[in-house]
């Protein structure tokens, strides 16, 4: 009887670490790709951007550098949530209040040490530890500087 309990049990587990195996690939940062679609509106210049699927304001606000409370002011009815293929306006910011990824690209290469690797939509660092075989730790270090959640498509990681 012992036996047969403690088979349901480790059984129980496995699943419970399948399902969340596979609730973290669900759950995954998606990249937000930044619009190069410009509007000037009322003298103030905007990006256009097109809502993708997984994306949420906070992947798009940290993209485009720009705060939540930001976009809400600016697109009033975000504040209730986003969809897919819902259409923000987000204001461009002038070269001086770049965010930490336009930094990040004018860092130097040192090819000896590392392989750079140029992001395309839907990649993660986890994807990227995963594909080179290093740890998500190991690529955070390469990149001093580099916010791991405002991370856009063109981006070059060291790993």
């Amino acid at each position: 009887m012992a036996d047969s309990k403690t088979t349901h049990l480790i059984r129980t587990l496995q699943l419970v670490l399948v399902m969340m195996f596979l609730c973290t690939f669900s759950w995954s940062q998606v990249v937000v790709e930044r619009s190069t679609e410009k509007a000037v509106i009322s003298g103030v210049v905007y990006y256009i951007h097109h809502v993708k699927k997984g994306e949420t304001l906070y992947s798009i606000s940290k993209a485009y550098g720009v705060s939540i409370d930001e976009l809400t002011r600016e697109n009033p009815p975000a504040v209730y949530g986003i969809n897919t293929d819902q259409v923000l306006r987000i204001p461009v910011r002038p070269p001086s209040e770049s965010s930490d990824s336009a930094q990040y690209t004018a860092v130097k290469h040192d090819e000896t040490r590392f392989i750079y690797h140029t992001l395309r939509p839907g990649e993660t660092v986890y994807f990227l530890s995963r594909t080179y075989g290093v740890s998500e730790q190991e690529i955070m270090e390469s990149n001093p500087g580099i916010d791991i959640t405002n991370l856009s498509v063109g981006m070059e990681i060291a790993i």
